[in-house]
C-alpha cells in the first residue's frame, strides 16, 4: 500500500490466491483538496514491504489526475520489472497484467485486500474532511446509505471461487472511517461489508 498519510477501512485475507472479485457500489465522495483522493478498490498483493508487488482496481475520485470530482474506474500496479492477471469489469475482460511485470506476483497472490482508502493531507491543520465511500459510517444505515462491497470472493490455487476465510479487519481510525461485516444479508448479497465515513467530525480531528 502507499506510504503517504493514508487511512483505511478494509478487510484482508492471507493465503495463496489466483484472483479476487466483489461487487462495489459507486458513490461520489467529496475530497477536501485536489491533492487528496478517495478510493474503493481491491488490492492483490505479494511480497513484504521491501519488495512488494500490488495490483489495484476499483473506483477513485482524484481531482489532481482527472481535473474533476467524478468517480472513475481505475487500475494501478507496482514493480515494472520482468500467469497473467486479468481485470474484469461487470463480467467483461478489459485487459490483463502480464506476469513478466512482477517478481512476487508472477505466480500467486499471498494477500487480498478489499475496502476503502483516503489520503489525509491535513491542509487545514486538522484531519481532512475527505469522505470515504458514501461519506456515511456503516452504523448510519444499509444499502442505500452506506458504501458496501458484496459477493466478496477469492480464487484459490485450485481455481475454486469461494468466500474469504480468516478475515482480518483493518480500520485506521474508526472515529473517521469505519467498517462492519454484513452478517444479515448473506443469502441475497453473499459475503459483504459496509465501510466509509465523513472524515473530520467532532471525534475525528
Amino acid at each position: 500500500m502507499h506510504k503517504y498519510n493514508a487511512q483505511y477501512a478494509t478487510i484482508e485475507v492471507n493465503g495463496n490466491f489466483l484472483g479476487a472479485q466483489a461487487k462495489i457500489n459507486i458513490w461520489k465522495p467529496v475530497t477536501e483538496t485536489p491533492s487528496e483522493i478517495s478510493v474503493s478498490q481491491i488490492w492483490v498483493t505479494a511480497g513484504d514491504d521491501d519488495v512488494k508487488n500490488t495490483i489495484e482496481a476499483g473506483w477513485i475520485v482524484n481531482d489532481y489526475v482527472y481535473n474533476d470530482d467524478q468517480p472513475r474506474f481505475f487500475i494501478f500496479w507496482t514493480d515494472q520489472i520482468g500467469g497473467h492477471w486479468w481485470v474484469h469489469l461487470q463480467g467483461i475482460a478489459v485487459g490483463y497484467y502480464p506476469s513478466s511485470l512482477f517478481t512476487k506476483l508472477s505466480k500467486t497472490s499471498t494477500r487480498i485486500i478489499f475496502g476503502g482508502e483516503i489520503f489525509n493531507g491535513k491542509s487545514k491543520g486538522q484531519h481532512t474532511s475527505t469522505q470515504m465511500g458514501s461519506g456515511h459510517f456503516p452504523s448510519e444505515g444499509g444499502l442505500k446509505i452506506s458504501s458496501y462491497f458484496n459477493w466478496v470472493q477469492v480464487v484459490d490455487e485450485n481455481y475454486v471461487t469461494k468466500d474469504p476465510k480468516n478475515v482480518e479487519t483493518r480500520v485506521t481510525n474508526s472515529d473517521c472511517y469505519d467498517l462492519k461485516v454484513d452478517d444479515e444479508n448473506y443469502d441475497t448479497n453473499g459475503y459483504g461489508f459496509y465501510y466509509g465515513g465523513p472524515g473530520y467530525n467532532e471525534k475525528c480531528r
